[in-house]
């Protein structure tokens, strides 16, 4: 009488994962040169294969069962590994609303993602103010501002990181002459300058300087 030893059905595949994950399957046996070996992979594509080893993917995230069996000699041995693939992040759509001296980056909330982080990489001042929401101040008109924002998984997915860009807006190209007041004698009353704008505008302030302001926000001039 003759007593084999039985075959085992050994491998190994990493899981949890990601879909985008090709993973590798390693067969670990030991197994005589009579064995047969059948693997059910559940649809997977095989991207590789070297002797009983295999690289595999899924084309979506779920749970799958990798099983291998194993005969020889009248003898079979069965392993059943499942394998996790969580759903792999998207990258969020981003927008930036710009004025002359700052701008608002804001984006849209994606799935699986567990917080946004900001790096800022130029000048200026940056704080995110809400989850989705990150300003830049004390910037010049005209200036371009790039940002850095990481979507970081709460999965076994990679995060997501994108390079955005953004510029403030231009100053106003605006012409604006004071109204000539005619001759003045010293010693009369004040008056307010008044000034004519070519290229109309919206102004913010408008601040007077100069001999004989006496109020630099209404104009008032005395011809001292």
């Amino acid at each position: 009488i003759t007593v084999e030893p039985p075959p085992v059905a050994g491998f190994t595949i990493p899981t949890p994962g990601c879909q985008t994950d090709t993973l590798p399957v390693t067969f670990l046996g030991p197994v005589g040169p009579m064995a047969t070996i059948n693997w059910d992979f559940s649809g997977a594509d095989i991207i590789s294969n070297v002797g009983n080893d295999y690289e595999i993917s899924w084309p979506a995230p779920g749970s799958y069962d990798v099983t291998l069996i194993v005969a020889e000699n009248g003898c079979s041995d069965t392993s059943t590994i499942t394998v996790v693939l969580d759903e792999p992040l998207l990258a969020p759509v981003v927008d930036c609303t710009p004025t002359e001296t700052d701008i608002t980056f804001t984006w849209t909330e994606v799935d699986n993602a567990l917080l946004y982080d900001v790096i800022l990489n130029s000048p200026g001042t940056g704080e995110q103010t809400g989850p989705t929401t990150y300003v830049v101040t004390d910037v010049l008109p005209g200036t371009t501002i790039d940002i850095n924002l990481q979507t970081i998984s709460d999965n076994n997915c990679p995060d997501v990181f994108q390079d955005i860009s953004c510029q403030t807006l231009a100053c106003p190209n605006f012409l604006a002459e004071i109204v000539d007041p005619g001759a003045i004698c010293v010693g009369t009353d004040t008056f307010n300058l008044a000034f004519n704008i070519d290229g109309a505008p919206q102004l913010d302030s408008v601040v007077w300087m100069g001999d004989g302001i006496i109020d630099t926000l209404t104009g008032q001039w005395w011809p001292d």
